[in-house]
Parts: C-alpha cells; structure tokens; sequence
C-alpha cells in the first residue's frame, strides 16, 4: 500500500501559483527523509513561471507509506531507506541486511539452515527437508523429494536461487526478499507423476512441503477454513480433510500470512495453501499443503518424472531422520548426509561412514537422535 499526501509552497516574497507545477516546470532539487519504519517525507523544487510570467521556484512535499520502507540504523541512531537485495560475503553466504526483516542464506541448505531475524527481534531458523503427497481416504503417503547437497545463486538483487536442490524430484528453492519481509518457494521443473501406481486418487491426493524450524519461539495460531468436503469418508479418516490455514504468528512483528500455488508466468491466478506448524517427535515442522485438483491442470504442462523412483510408504520422518545440521564455522560438521546404502552407490568414487544419528540442539549443541544410523560422505568428498 502506498498513499501520498501532498501540498505546495511559494518562495517567500514571489506571487506563487498554489499547489500546481506547469509542465514546463524544471526540477531544481529532490530529498527524502525517513521520518518513521514505514513512512517517507519527499520534497521537490521546481523552477516554474507564475501567472504573471514571473520565474518562481514552487516546493512540493508528500508523505510514501509502505510497509517495511525505512530500517533503524543504530550506528547513525537514525531512520534509513531501506534497500531490498543480497550481499555474497568471501565465504559464499548470501546476507540481506539492510531491510528490517535481515535474512542470512547459507552456501549449502544441505549442511546448514537459513536464519531470519524479524523486525521485533524475532529469530527463526528453519532447514527445508522435503516434499511428499498423502492420500486422505487411505492415509497412504509417499516421499516425493528429500533435500540434497545444493549451492546457492543470486538471480536478481533480491533473488537467490538454490536450483535441482530435492534428491528425486525435479525443483529449485527460491528466497525473495522485500521491504515486507521474504518468502520462501518451491519451484516444481516436472510432473509429479505415478500416483495411480501407487493406488493414490488424485481427488484426495494432497501435496505437502515440509519445513523444520531448529530455533524459533513457539507461534499463537489462528484457523481459518479455506476449503469445504461434503465427503463423509475423508471427514472419519483425514485429519484436515477441508484445508484449514492457520495464522502463525512468531511474535508482534513476525508472521506467516496465507500462501497460495501458482503456474509461473500467471501469479494472478493461483490455488490456495494451507500452514501448519507441528510436533513430530521432539521437532517442530512446518507444513505446506495444497490439495493436488487445484494444482494439476499446471503440473500435468510440466515435463515428464526422471528416472527417480516414488517409494510408497515414504513420509517425513524417513526424510529427515538422520538430517544432521549444524552452525556456520561448527568444527564437528559432518558431509551431506544420504538415505541409505543404496543411495551412496548411485555416486561413484564415496566412500561411506556408518556413525549414530545426531541432531544439532541450540543451546545444547550436538546431542545423540533418539534412534538411527546415518550413512554420510567424508567432508573432504562432499564438495
């Protein structure tokens, strides 16, 4: 939202004409001063001719608001325009830090997380993990992609792309980030394809994103129904069988807003996503869904599924059960971790270390997963 208030003055002792600039008007000078976190006074002066043929110079001010439009520079104790867009330090991360809502991206999603720090001092850092379908009249689920070792690009200022970053699945993770704050996207290149063979019903076939948060405060949640069944057999078994959204929000200035799916190119029209944020196990995950009707008519454009198999069965906790991650700079991090054995044959020349699970705890620091073996590349292999 934008909204502009303006007025105009005469320099002392010249007749001025009020409020108006001719076309013909010369622009002598322009500022903008930050008066607030989303408020902006600008000032024009113009070089005009009165009524009476007289050269004046005519002062115009007007107020920008927009969310977001000014950050609180500590060193200067003083508003600053904000500047949406990426810095690459000499290590690789991509830091926005110039923007109220700072944001840092790591050189691999697969060894480390992304860290987000709200305008109110809010921090949240989260790791992507995978992407899987659920069938709500069966219950069955299948593991669509789990994330793999991945570098990032900056496409645009504003823009950084981590591209074929899901193992057996076909898509990019894409950051923005914006006066407003940043969004997250997956990025589907093909089909999701196979769910006949799996026994799925496309009309109750969900898709799902998932998320792990490593640090972030616990959010206040507020549901809203966004799609309605009449289907009494999802009702008994599906657990959110009419696509409930819930409003999360982290703390007063931080907050997750209604998402949608659209076809690139057509961002005008687009299918709604519902958010969760749950438990599963000792982690907190976020869940992304999307009922698979709304979406296929974009999907079914897409190229053909690869080689890559869809393993019935599959579900987040296969995914992400052996996923180590640690800090930047942690002297104890580990290579990319794979699923299973037969994963590391498929990379020539890996050679594999069997080592307990373990999981990266703020504040704690490594300690041992409840239950599991990770089969996981030496780091000198894994570049």
């Amino acid at each position: 939202m934008a909204l502009a208030l303006a007025g105009s003055v005469g320099r002392a002792g010249e007749a001025a004409s009020p409020a108006k600039a001719g076309p013909e008007a010369q622009i002598l000078r322009e500022s903008a001063t930050p008066v607030g976190p989303d408020e902006t006074m600008v000032e024009v002066v113009r070089q005009d001719v009165d009524a009476k043929g007289s050269v004046v110079e005519v002062t115009s001010r007007y107020v920008t608001l927009a969310t977001g439009l000014n950050r609180w520079e500590e060193t200067a104790q003083e508003w600053v325009a904000a500047v949406p867009e990426f810095e690459r330090t000499d290590d690789g991360y991509y830091v926005a830090r110039q923007t109220r809502t700072r944001l840092i991206l790591p050189p691999n999603l697969a060894t480390e997380p992304v860290d987000m720090l709200g305008p109110d001092g809010v921090r949240l850092i989260s790791a992507p993990v995978g992407v899987s379908v659920v069938d709500l009249s069966s219950g069955d689920t299948a593991l669509l992609g789990s994330l793999k070792p991945c570098r990032a690009q900056r496409v645009s200022p504003s823009t950084v792309v981590y591209r074929d970053c899901f193992d057996g699945l076909q898509a990019d993770l894409v950051y923005e980030i914006s006066l407003s704050g940043m969004e997250q996207f997956v990025v589907l290149r093909e089909w999701i394809g196979g769910l006949d063979e799996l026994g799925m019903d496309p009309a109750h076939v969900r898709v799902r994103i998932y998320t792990e948060f490593l640090d972030a405060p616990e959010p206040v949640a507020r549901s809203h129904r966004l799609k309605r069944t009449d289907e009494a057999l999802l009702r008994q078994r599906a657990w959110d069988p009419e696509l409930t959204d819930r409003d999360l929000e982290f703390g007063p200035s931080t907050r997750m807003i209604p998402g949608r799916a659209f076809s690139a190119g057509a961002q005008n029209v687009g299918a709604p996503v519902a958010k969760s944020y749950e438990a599963i196990g000792q982690r907190r995950v976020l869940v992304e869904s999307c009922d698979y009707v709304d979406v296929a008519p974009w999907l079914e454009a897409l190229p053909s599924p690869g080689a890559a198999a869809i393993t019935k069965g599959s579900d987040w906790n296969r995914a992400a059960s052996c996923r180590a991650t640690c800090p930047s700079g942690h002297p104890d991090r580990v290579g990319p971790p794979v699923r299973s054995r037969t994963a590391c044959k498929a990379r020539p020349g890996r050679r594999l270390t069997r080592r307990p699970c373990r999981r990266w705890t703020p504040g704690r620091g490594w300690r041992p997963a409840a239950r599991g073996w990770c089969w996981t590349t030496p780091p000198s292999m894994a570049r």
